[in-house]
């Protein structure tokens, strides 16, 4: 009996560090996340720029240490990969649609964002539960006896039986 009982917290205990595993790779994703919103906003950002100034002041190099002045004019086009399972493909857009592509894709990672902090969420109220961090009542983490354990679960006991065949 008692390496069932023995057995019954070591799975539970695995299934605590697996959970902290999730939770942390869930917070990598988050972070992924974070980064490629900021990086479209900066994009979004930039195109709107661009159109509103096509034509920029630059110095144009002729080789390792000359440089002339130039005027570099954007022509307003913009080469979007489209990406559709099995094929992707790139097409010419206007400075509207480029903007327009690259707002729903921002939305898409929001909403992803979104469901990643609601894993995050979850995750962690299980934690607390199983962890059993919280001793408001003082109670013991476990009660053992013949016939099973009762094992604490926030504020509840969950009870194992054994059943002798």
């Amino acid at each position: 009996m008692n390496e069932n009982i023995s057995k019954t917290l070591s799975d539970r205990r695995e299934f605590i560090s697996l959970l902290e595993n999730e939770l942390a790779k869930n917070e990598i994703s988050q972070k992924e996340k974070e980064k490629e919103i900021e990086s479209l906003t900066e994009t979004i950002n930039h195109v709107k720029l661009l159109g509103t100034e096509p034509q920029w002041d630059a110095m144009i190099p002729l080789g390792k240490l000359i440089y002339i002045p130039g005027k570099i004019v954007h022509t307003g086009e913009y080469l979007l990969e489209k990406k559709s399972y099995p094929y992707s493909f790139e097409t010419l857009s206007t400075s509207q649609q480029t903007v327009d592509c690259l707002e729903q894709k921002k939305n898409v990672c929001e909403e992803q964002l979104e469901k990643f902090s609601e894993i995050d969420k979850q995750l962690k109220e299980r934690l607390e539960h199983l962890d059993c961090k919280d001793n408001v009542y003082n109670l013991p983490d476990q009660i053992v006896c013949d016939k099973g354990v009762a094992v604490r679960v926030g504020e509840f006991y969950e009870i194992l039986e054994f059943e002798d065949e």
